[in-house]
């Protein structure tokens, strides 16, 4: 693995959301926004977290079938573009099919919503870097964009590119391996479902919520600062299991982004914060409406 590019971009992507979550927090006043654009940030949310939990899912799935050996090599466990035909079909289906629940919940949220652009909806950020048209379609698709190509670098740092295993004398590496994989979807679950779930109270104007800076969770002061705190306690011990329990080398025996338990789990934490950053910034830009105007479009359907 190229390592020092990949953290640099993950150095860059978080930078940018740090960026675009303090102009959140400083943009977002009481009354900003209706009701109804309220609950329709939300359903975007709901969307990326239910493609995030099975993309993630099935990456693991696909990489246990390649560390048995019983996985075409056809197929790219990083991409689920190549998954066609092969033992992963089925998992790429279940991808599909998260995209389109997530356009379904912004068909059922969005219908009385202001329109995309005074939600700050009209450029999708980086890596994507696509204007966003006048339906909530082109916004599930940029924020599925946003969230395949972050949650891709995470999964990339925790597996590599894993070898073909013998068992079973190398089943504890199997095994350590699995464990990082669930690491990394009990770590983004926890922080993003955190993140979605104080932006929605701030934009619902709950007094504890207000002028919170919702997407840093580090921040001491966040209203789920103890969320954070045991999710990131949670993400070490499980990365500790590779050696304490199944006596893991992890510089010479995993293809990740550390190489003890200790940087292992300090890389994984940075690039997860990074992809969290990343999709709560795509979900959350600054509205480009006041309380006066909100509503005031035409809704967009």
């Amino acid at each position: 693995m190229e390592k020092r590019q990949i953290l640099s971009r993950f150095a860059t992507v978080l930078s940018l959301g740090i960026l675009f979550s303090l102009g959140l927090a400083l943009a977002t006043e009481p009354s900003l926004l209706s009701v109804e654009d309220a609950r329709c940030r939300a359903n975007l949310g709901k969307g990326v977290q239910r493609q995030m939990a099975v993309t993630a899912a099935q990456k693991a799935r696909c990489f246990k079938l390649a560390m048995r050996g019983k996985l075409e090599s056809t197929a790219d466990c990083h991409d689920p573009g190549t998954w066609v035909g092969t033992r992963m079909e089925a998992g790429a289906i279940a991808i599909d099919r998260s995209l389109s629940l997530s356009r379904k919940l912004a068909e059922k949220g969005c219908s009385d919503a202001s329109s995309p652009d005074l939600l700050g909806y009209s450029l999708c950020p980086a890596p994507c870097e696509a204007p966003i048209g006048e339906s909530y379609d082109d916004v599930v698709g940029c924020l599925g964009c946003v969230t395949a190509s972050c949650l891709g670098d995470v999964v990339r740092s925790a597996y590599g590119s894993p070898r073909t295993l013998s068992f079973p004398e190398e089943k504890p590496v199997f095994r350590c391996q699995n464990v990082l994989g669930v690491a990394i979807r009990v770590y983004l679950r926890l922080v993003v479902r955190a993140q979605q779930r104080c932006q929605l109270m701030q934009d619902r104007e709950k007094e504890a919520f207000l002028g919170a800076d919702c997407g840093n969770l580090a921040d001491p002061a966040h209203p789920f600062a103890s969320t954070f705190q045991k999710a990131r306690e949670r993400l070490f011990k499980l990365v500790d299991k590779c050696v304490s329990r199944y006596g893991v080398d992890i510089g010479s025996q995993l293809d990740t982004c550390g190489t003890d338990p200790e940087t292992l789990a300090a890389c994984l934490e940075t690039v997860s914060d990074a992809c969290a950053q990343a999709m709560f910034a795509a979900n959350y830009p600054t509205p480009a409406i006041g309380a006066e105007s909100v509503g005031a479009a035409a809704p967009a359907r």
